[in-house]
């Protein structure tokens, strides 16, 4: 691919995009890498975005990150309200922990579609009423195990809609690990079993429920990780490794999932046409994704294994 040819406004344009995505800036310059010389330019998507790409990419590839961890752990005020804000994935730093999701790759673009990438990726995720994310420039992990940088939101535990695990401090220091997590895992179910709101572009009626169900639980259904020891012998050490680290992930939503649903159950006894409505709200949004997905798929050759 010939270099991208850029003038003073495009360079200006360029310069603006990336300030568009909080923390991009300061990842790019301290990995020395320039978005307007290097020939392949990678997003990586670990929920809705291999599903429904803020910009087409020529090519979407199951891909993995590691030291990482989805977590339901942003605040949201797309499945909640201002008052009673429902939950997004977000990624926190974990050592050893693996994140499922896929490569968007951008391989022949102009100077000009470049900066309409960007400014299309700030505009679907930056929500500059409600913070919840920086953008990094991170190592990616292939399914073939070869590497890829890519431009990737994780969580910002300093935004004011960064919820983290939920716990006081006082938690923290009296609780053991096993006591924070369940009281963790209680207080996200709770919410996510409530929180809905409406989407202030197309108003949609959108749930937390329903976002957790299209990115964390069906694919997680769809996609279950086997730790089997015969199954692991015959794999690589690559795909070994990563086995075993996705199943770790996989039985933190489970336990995630099974909670929700409880506090779902209580609230149905409670209240069962309020509970009726989020229902047949979810319902809706899960066919459009479901649709959306399969256009998605269709389109390209290799659909991802996991699909934010």
């Amino acid at each position: 691919m010939a270099k991208r040819q850029f003038n003073d406004v495009s360079l200006q344009r360029l310069k603006n995009a990336i300030a568009g995505l909080p923390g991009l800036a300061e990842s790019l310059k301290a990995q020395k890498i320039s978005l307007q010389n290097i020939p392949e330019i990678h997003v990586f998507g670990y929920g809705s975005l291999p599903d429904k790409p803020h910009y087409e990419p020529d090519s979407i590839t199951t891909a993995y990150l590691w030291n990482y961890r989805r977590d339901m752990c942003c605040e949201s005020v797309r499945s909640g309200t201002s008052k009673f804000k429902g939950l997004t994935l977000g990624l926190d730093q974990v050592d050893g922990s693996i994140v499922p999701g896929a490569i968007l790759t951008y391989q022949s673009q102009t100077a000009e579609q470049l900066c309409e990438m960007l400014e299309a990726l700030a505009k679907r995720e930056v929500v500059e009423e409600h913070p919840i994310y920086r953008f990094e420039m991170l190592e990616i992990e292939k399914e073939n195990g070869s590497k890829a940088m890519a431009i990737t939101c994780v969580a910002d535990p300093t935004s004011p809609g960064y919820h983290g695990d939920g716990l006081s401090l006082w938690e923290t220091r009296k609780l053991s690990d096993a006591e924070q997590e369940e009281v963790s895992l209680e207080r996200k179910a709770r919410i996510i079993a409530e929180a809905n709101g409406f989407y202030n572009r197309s108003g949609i009626h959108a749930t937390s429920k329903s976002y957790f169900d299209r990115y964390v639980r069906i694919p997680m259904e769809e996609n279950p990780i086997s730790t089997d020891p015969r199954e692991l012998k015959q794999c690589s050490e690559v795909e070994r490794k990563r086995r075993i680290a996705l199943a770790l992930e996989q039985s933190y939503m489970k336990k995630l999932a099974i909670k929700i649903d409880e506090h779902r159950e209580i609230l149905r006894e409670r209240m069962p046409k309020h509970v009726e409505i989020l229902e047949q709200a979810e319902a809706k949004q899960i066919e459009r994704w479901r649709r959306q997905r399969q256009k998605s798929q269709n389109k390209f050759n290799k659909p991802p294994k996991f699909t934010k």
